[in-house]
């Protein structure tokens, strides 16, 4: 796309799934066992886990909120003159939210990056990456497209509350 603020937006996902990527390869050379499922195999993980998608649960249901820190929470905000380095670091930030959330998801594919070496697993984090910035390079690169994504309403409350059965269903299969 041409638009230079979705152009870093998306430089600023490839960039952190780049370091996540750096970050394996680095741990591997340095002697570590670096491995992708293992803590699933301890209590205390499974515990936290299984709390901590509860809580999760509990924030979609609104029993309670967790405000951003205003630094943070300023990082969404789209004023006219924001800075370029602003659309990098919120590319950041999306990174940072949606890797936990799709974690599990991708089981597979990191488990085989792991599995292999430092160009498989630089292939995959890119991929990984790139899968994340997909949609909004379509939106840049076809704007109707953005026309026809559905109005925020009832429906995203019903989301919600789909979502929080599924994490509490996650959490009883963490404890079981």
């Amino acid at each position: 796309p041409r638009d230079r603020t979705t152009q870093l937006f998306v430089l600023g996902i490839l960039v952190a799934f780049l370091a996540l990527a750096g970050i394996v390869v680095g741990l591997r050379a340095g002697g570590l066992a670096v491995g992708w499922g293992l803590q699933f195999q301890a209590a205390p993980f499974l515990a936290v886990m299984a709390v901590i998608v509860t809580l999760f649960a509990g924030n979609l249901l609104g029993l309670f909120e967790v405000p951003l820190p205003g630094a943070v929470a300023r990082l969404g905000e789209a004023p006219q003159h924001e800075s370029l380095a602003g659309h990098f670091a919120t590319g950041l930030l999306a990174t940072l939210l949606a890797t936990p959330c799709s974690a599990p998801f991708l089981g597979t594919a990191v488990g085989f990056a792991l599995a292999h070496g430092p160009g498989e697993i630089l292939a995959i984090f890119t991929a990984l990456g790139l899968g994340l910035a997909l949609p909004y390079l379509a939106v840049a690169a076809l704007p109707g497209l953005a026309q026809r994504l559905p109005r925020p309403g009832l429906w995203m409350r019903r989301l919600r509350q789909v979502l929080a059965l599924l994490l509490l269903a996650t959490a009883g299969w963490l404890v079981s």
